[in-house]
């Protein structure tokens, strides 16, 4: 795992190590530090694209049957809120492969006026694991929100607010979270189809 093991599992360590007396963790990512080369070389391969098609069929099934039917995926649509749910421990995956992807993901945004609002690392006690959440949140760029592209002095607010989280137990992936909140007050433009965000970060991720 190298540079990525590097990058965010020390971290994790030093709570571990302090497991008894140290109920919580908070702590920045430094993206600018990410292992850019290990990213590269791991989205060479294509193993990945299991995740890609379950995510894709799972959006394709809920809005026929409006059901979440797949075990692997769950899709949550509503005026405001809208995203999937992945159960990593349905795929063989690693905890490489799932930060990789969220990378993936983040560079996607970033190519389609997203700025990282914040990144970070958040470890607590729950049971007799630890839980930490690995975060992305990200927004639209305010140059892009008050530009030329605002209408009748609403601001541009693309799909929302959108924040990607990996879970893990133990150090063992748990689940995958991708959400997108929109605003719905008069401040704003409406916030543009969550299909059309599907389409944005997963189609350009095969």
């Amino acid at each position: 795992m190298g540079k990525l093991w590097d990058f965010l599992s020390g971290r994790v360590k030093a709570v571990e190590k302090q497991k008894a007396s140290t109920p919580f963790l908070h702590e920045s990512i430094n993206i600018k530090e990410y292992p850019v080369s290990e990213f590269l070389q791991w989205y060479s391969d294509d193993h990945y694209l299991k995740l890609v098609k379950a995510i894709k069929s799972a959006y394709t099934d809920y809005l026929i049957t409006q059901r979440n039917n797949e075990k692997s995926v769950d899709i949550m649509l509503t005026p405001s809120s809208n995203g999937w749910i992945v159960y990593c421990h349905k795929f063989e995956l690693t905890d490489t492969d799932y930060k990789h992807f969220m990378y993936l993901l983040y560079k996607r945004l970033l190519e389609h006026k997203y700025i990282l609002n914040m990144s970070d690392i958040k470890s607590r006690h729950k049971g007799n694991w630890l839980e930490t959440a690995y975060r992305y949140y990200m927004k639209p760029s305010i140059r892009y929100m008050t530009s030329s592209n605002m209408s009748e002095g609403k601001a541009n607010q693309l799909f929302g607010n959108i924040s990607i989280e990996l879970l893990s137990r133990d150090g063992k992936p748990y689940v995958l979270k991708f959400l997108a909140n929109s605003y719905s007050d008069q401040n704003y433009q409406e916030a543009h189809e969550f299909s059309d965000l599907m389409e944005l970060i997963l189609n350009s991720a095969e």
